[in-house]
This record gives C-alpha cells, sequence and structure tokens, in this order.
C-alpha cells in the first residue's frame, strides 16, 4: 500500500552518471529537487567515476549489480533484486524517478518499486516512433510504462501516445544549464555541432556532405564537432575528413561537460539528426541565441512556434548547406533568428519546471488520478499499422536469418579448407557479429584461440588489441573478420590487412555490391 504521506525523499535510478544526455538531464535535475527541500539519493549500477557529472555532496550514492552482466551471467541477479530493495527501504525513498525505461530489466525493476510501496515515475526520454518497427521493445515499453504511477515525456505528442495505452502521461521539458547567455553577433564565427558520434540517429557523417557544398560559397569557415564517439565511428569520420581535404574547415573537439563554452563562439548550430525526443543541445543552443539549421522535426516542443531557425527536409545536403549559406552571408536574418530563438524558449523558465514537477510529486502523495477517456478508435488505428508493419519486419527478418545462415556456412566452410592443425582462429572484431559467429563455430567443435577488439566483456578467451599484432606470428592463425557495418567496412579490413597476409584472412562477409545481389536473389527467390 502506498502511503499518501507527503513526500520528503525522491530516489533516482540510471545505469551511470557520466557521459550522456540522460545522466546531465539527472545532473540538473538535482539541484532543483534539493532547492524544492527533497532529500536525493542516487541508485547507479557503475562505481563513482572521475568523467561523471557534478554531484552535491548532500546527496547519498549506492551501487547496484550491473544490468548487462546480470544478464549474461557474470553477476547475480538476486543479489541485485536484493541491492535494489534495499537501498529503496534503507534510505527511505517515497518516490522513485526511475530514467532506464529502455533497459531490460525495467519490468522487473518497477514491479520491486511498487512491492516495495513506492511510487515509480518514469522518464521517456526517447520518441515512440523510434520503436514502431520493433515490435518486441513496443510491447515492452506498454507493459512496462503501464507499472508505473507517473510517466514523464518531452513533447505533448509523445504524452497523446502513451493516454492512448492508458498510461497516466506528464509533459515536462527537461532543465537547462546555467551560464548560457546571449553572445554579441561580432563574437560569433564558427558552425558547430553537438552530439556522440552515432550513425542511427545522430547522423554525424552527414556534416562531411553538407560542409562539402558550404565551402562551395565559404571556403573559410570552420565546423567545430563536440562529441565522441567509438574507436571505428572517429576513424571513419577522421578518414572522411581527410578524403575530402577538409581539414581546414572541420575540427574534431572532443566530449565536453560545460556546454556553455561551447556556444560563445558559434554562429550557427547544425542538428543532424534522424530524430530527436527535446535535444538539450537544442535547448542550450537556443539559449544562447544561436541559429539553428536542422532536419524537419516538428513534433519537437522547442521548435513548435517555428522561430529561430531554418528545417529542411530529411538528408537534403544541398538545402542544408544553402541555409548556412544564408545566414552566414545576411547579418540580418542571422540576428532576427538569434533573437527569435532566444524570445522562443521563454516559456521554458526554471519557474515553470520547479512547478510542473511540484505538481506530479504533490499528485502522487495526494493519489490524484488522470481520468482522460481511452478513444477506442485511435487504439484500433494503431493496433491497425503495428500489426501491417509487423508482417512487413517478418519478413525482413526471415530474409536476414536466411542470409546469416549462407554467410556462416561459407565462412565455416573456408576456415575447414584452410585450418590445418598448426593454424589456430582468431575473431576480428568481436562485437554481435563476432559472439553470434564464435557460437557457431563452438557448435561445430571449432575452437576460437583469441578475439581482437579495443574494449569487450568476458568472452572466455584472450583479448588482444590489433596493434599486439605487430609483435605476434600471424602466420599461425586464420583471422576471421566478423564486421559487416557499412561505415567500418573499410577500416576495419584495411586495418587487419597491416599485420596479416591476405592469404591467412577470413572474410565472411560480401562487399555492399555482392550483398546487394544475393538479398536480391533471397528475396526473388
Amino acid at each position: 500500500m502506498k502511503s499518501s504521506i507527503g513526500i520528503k525523499t525522491i530516489g533516482m535510478f540510471y545505469h551511470r552518471y557520466r557521459d550522456g544526455g540522460i545522466e546531465r538531464v539527472m545532473s540538473l535535475l538535482i539541484p532543483i529537487f534539493m532547492d524544492m527541500g527533497y532529500e536525493i539519493v542516487l541508485i547507479t549500477e557503475e562505481q563513482p567515476n572521475s568523467e561523471d557529472y557534478y554531484l552535491p555532496k548532500e546527496v547519498k550514492r549506492i551501487t547496484i549489480n550491473d544490468t548487462w552482466k546480470v544478464l549474461s551471467g557474470v553477476e547475480s541477479k538476486e543479489v541485485r533484486r536484493a541491492q535494489f530493495k534495499a537501498a529503496l527501504k534503507d534510505y527511505k525513498i517515497d518516490v522513485l524517478i526511475y530514467e532506464a525505461l529502455m533497459s531490460p530489466l525495467a519490468f522487473e525493476d518497477i514491479q520491486i518499486i511498487n512491492e516495495c510501496g513506492i511510487y515509480s515515475v518514469g522518464c521517456q526520454h526517447g520518441v515512440f516512433c523510434q520503436g514502431i518497427l520493433e515490435f518486441n521493445w513496443n510491447d515492452e515499453q506498454i507493459k512496462v510504462c503501464k507499472l508505473l504511477d507517473r510517466l514523464i515525456v518531452l513533447s505533448e505528442m509523445e504524452a497523446v501516445y502513451w493516454r492512448i495505452y492508458g498510461v497516466e502521461t506528464i509533459c515536462i521539458f527537461n532543465p537547462m544549464s546555467e551560464g548560457l547567455e546571449v553572445i554579441p553577433m561580432e563574437n560569433r564565427k564558427d558552425i558547430v555541432w553537438v552530439g556522440r558520434f552515432d550513425a542511427t540517429q545522430k547522423q554525424y557523417m552527414d556534416v562531411i556532405e553538407i560542409m562539402k557544398n558550404v565551402i562551395k560559397k565559404c571556403p573559410k569557415v570552420k565546423l567545430l564537432m563536440y562529441g565522441k564517439g567509438t574507436y571505428f565511428e572517429e576513424n571513419i569520420l577522421k578518414q572522411a575528413i581527410s578524403d575530402y581535404k577538409l581539414e581546414c574547415n572541420i575540427e574534431l573537439k572532443g566530449y565536453v561537460k560545460d556546454v556553455s563554452e561551447i556556444f560563445k563562439t558559434s554562429i550557427i548550430h547544425l542538428v543532424t539528426s534522424a530524430f530527436e525526443s527535446f535535444a538539450m543541445a537544442i535547448y542550450e543552443s537556443r539559449c544562447a541565441g544561436i541559429p539553428l539549421v536542422t532536419y524537419d522535426m516538428p513534433y519537437l516542443e522547442l521548435l513548435s512556434d517555428n522561430k529561430g531557425y531554418i528545417s529542411v527536409d530529411y538528408k537534403d545536403y544541398q538545402k542544408s548547406a544553402d541555409a548556412i549559406v544564408e545566414i552566414l552571408q545576411n547579418r540580418d536574418l542571422e540576428q532576427k533568428l538569434s533573437q527569435e530563438a532566444v524570445e522562443s524558449i521563454q516559456g521554458f523558465s526554471m519557474t515553470e519546471l520547479e512547478s510542473k514537477w511540484q505538481s506530479v510529486l504533490c499528485g502522487l502523495s495526494k493519489e490524484i488520478i488522470y481520468n482522460g477517456k481511452i478513444d477506442e478508435n485511435k487504439v484500433k488505428v494503431i493496433d491497425a499499422v503495428r500489426e501491417i508493419c509487423e508482417m512487413q519486419s517478418d519478413k525482413y527478418h526471415k530474409l536476414s536469418s536466411t542470409f546469416k545462415k549462407i554467410l556462416f556456412e561459407r565462412g565455416l566452410g573456408y576456415i575447414k579448407r584452410k585450418k590445418t592443425r598448426e593454424k589456430g582462429v582468431v575473431i576480428y572484431p568481436y562485437g554481435a557479429e563476432g559472439r553470434r559467429f564464435k557460437k557457431y563455430l563452438n557448435s561445430h567443435n571449432i575452437e576460437v584461440d583469441y578475439v581482437i577488439d579495443n574494449n569487450v566483456s568476458d568472452c572466455g578467451v584472450p583479448v588482444k588489441n590489433i596493434s599486439d599484432l605487430e609483435h605476434e606470428d600471424t602466420s599461425r592463425y586464420l583471422f576471421v573478420i566478423s564486421n559487416c557495418n557499412p561505415l567500418h567496412y573499410d577500416l576495419v579490413r584495411a586495418n587487419i590487412k597491416k599485420y596479416v597476409d591476405c592469404d591467412n584472412i577470413i572474410d565472411i562477409y560480401p562487399s555492399n555490391i555482392e550483398k546487394k545481389a544475393i538479398v536480391e536473389g533471397l528475396r526473388l527467390w
């Protein structure tokens, strides 16, 4: 039974407290909750780290077993469950703000929260349409969110979606960093891009195509990229900058915690995202009065007034470049967009944010329940769309499964033909495909001697770095390339060929041209 006594202690859970947008939002919310008079307890799966965001000394921090180690059997799920329960009870948490709704253990975690008689508030940082084709994920999200006392989302459109499924949903915008101020126009000179190097959402490689067009008219302009990615993502970007001779126009600045410094010299903020839920970087650049150029995302609350930015069609590199050039060459337009940007975020004040959160927390303690009616026709429409998409998704997965089976059989054949008693087997790199192929080889009584990767969890065999091959007798092994990502395709193969003779390399994945031919053949079949 959940108590109706006023809330005093707020717990917050996420996997870690560094390096990401969710973590940053938490770091900004914590002092706000403290100013509102609440005690805060932070629960993470990662131990305190030097890269963590600032955490006030008054905040208690507890660490529990890691989700992925639990799922892989390295750590105990029962121990994690006991740790989570103990944290909730020992620190007398009244409401738990759960920031990890996409976690595979979210359903179990929220059940624990409810069992302890504690209010559960989930924060949805994504957009529901992200998972429209990933039906297991979408169904799981609906199941998870229905357990919550409240769901916090970042747009009214998102709220409408979840209310259709009977989830009590409230739209609250993210907090704003302090230290942001409008910068005088004469001090601005650079274009800026901010985000992680992620090809699916942030689409960081689009910057190359856009800047190739920008420099045709503005050859001296510079774009500063703030963020980081994996070894392969960063090298792909560096290689592209070199290939197109953009070294003087694109500068990689790495990851920074303090975004207020980023926008002090920025004349334009470029966003190449396929989708965003709130986009803290957009929020902060608008606070600083920086004109925005972005792909069209009309559902974003931050862009709902159509002010302070120029949007173009998705993946339209030329129009993106034209918009940038237009702002660079037209000071009146720049000033107009700058003023509009500042005006557009006036409704996102800290006072308003505190009021919204206070309303949620007071509403919980008073057991206020959302009584909006669910439109059955809306539910039927969504379910029909999902059912049709699921049919198409099933076809795709069957095709993909058949394709993978052919590739694995081909790889096994290569190994059997080339393998002698003297030659071992090495997998490079050891990502998801490497794990699958290692398991496949083991099922055919072929052991892997070691794997090559930069950062990998326990895989049962030794792990080496690619540079270690310089001192290795590579003629003693067959090196199996297990990478099919088109962004990393050429780089992976170039790296291994620095150290290994081609006769000892087995590439189970075909070139893109051959892959298209195989897929087309399977489709027709």
